[in-house]
């Protein structure tokens, strides 16, 4: 990447800083824009390469040629749009560069008893308290990690999530068990420099890599899925919360997300939820007298009578003569 390049790359990130982004999404944001660069440069020397269209081309790349998720995608358009209206002061044709498409995929989760055997299976105390606290309050694995010892009110029996996604700030829960637990954390570890979460060194805070690779040993030993992760965990508790009768406002509320909508997701993996509806159909009469007529046809009917053809609701049976042979059932 040349000087003037890299100028550029560091003006992004200013902006980025003093628009207040997330200190993650500056990282992701100035990384994506550094390989659209890179991706640039070495197709310079190519006929077919068209400048003015680099970043539909870079986009398509990315999608076709290294295969990475429409999610991804999205992210380096989000980089790349910010990057050409505001430092590099270009056009951006939304005709000509669409947003791709959300892929609407429902969360995946395990069963109250899978969370447990993660617990369990966890390699070390520090560990297992990590896992329960993510399960009992749903935090992101970031917010978990950023937690503080004052966040801990204990008299009020809940948790204070600063700066959470959308520097937003919010309440969780805080359960009994887990305060016994993290009580006894405290006693047994002394994390020092406010963190409840020291890393290798005291008084440092314990990093995602580390965090991650702690579930992860969990999943392993536990013989559970791969894409049981951190954000896994977060999903299991709003939906087992859903599953025990909250409702959607307090989940939305204690999961920190901005529209109802999101929350909502977690009504299809409740199983519970679609046992308890009543379908329609079950109070319709004409279909009870249908299903009674049916069946007293059956009785009464001799040997010598026509078969009965099992019918759906509401479908008139084909007219026949009454010399034709009765064609051959479909099924």
């Amino acid at each position: 990447m040349s000087s003037k390049q890299h100028h550029y790359v560091t003006q992004f990130e200013d902006w980025m800083t003093l628009k207040n982004y997330s200190p993650k999404t500056i990282k992701c944001y100035t990384c994506a824009v550094r390989k659209f660069w890179e991706y640039c440069e070495a197709r310079r020397a190519d006929s077919d390469f068209v400048k003015a269209d680099a970043p539909q081309i870079y986009l398509l790349h990315r999608y076709r040629k290294q295969q990475v998720s429409w999610q991804t995608v999205n992210g380096d358009y989000s980089a790349l749009r910010l990057f050409y209206k505001h430092i590099l002061d270009r056009d951006w044709n939304l005709k000509k560069l669409p947003r791709p498409r959300k892929v609407k995929s429902l969360p995946k989760v395990i069963s109250p008893d899978q969370v447990s055997l993660l617990i369990e299976k966890a390699v070390t105390f520090k560990h297992k308290v990590f896992i329960t606290l993510l399960y009992s309050t749903g935090l992101r694995l970031g917010e978990a990690l950023n937690l503080r010892v004052e966040d801990i009110e204990a008299s009020a029996m809940r948790i204070r999530v600063n700066d959470g996604k959308g520097n937003k700030d919010r309440y969780t829960l805080l359960s009994m068990d887990l305060l016994d637990m993290l009580r006894f954390y405290f006693r047994a570890f002394r994390p020092e420099g406010g963190w409840v979460f020291n890393g290798k060194y005291r008084g440092e805070q314990w990093s995602q890599k580390a965090a991650q690779h702690a579930i992860v040993e969990a999943r392993r030993r536990a013989k559970l899925p791969d894409f049981v992760t951190a954000h896994v965990i977060r999903h299991c508790f709003a939906t087992h919360l859903l599953q025990n009768g909250t409702d959607l406002v307090a989940i939305q509320q204690l999961m920190g997300h901005k529209y109802l909508k999101t929350t909502a997701q977690y009504i299809h993996l409740d199983n519970q939820h679609f046992i308890k509806i009543t379908n329609p159909s079950d109070r319709i009469e004409a279909w009870e007298k249908t299903i009674k007529s049916v069946r007293s046809s059956a009785n009464s009917a001799t040997n010598t009578s026509p078969p009965i053809v099992r019918m759906l609701p509401y479908v008139a049976p084909l007219k026949t003569s009454k010399n034709a042979a009765p064609k051959p059932s479909a099924d």
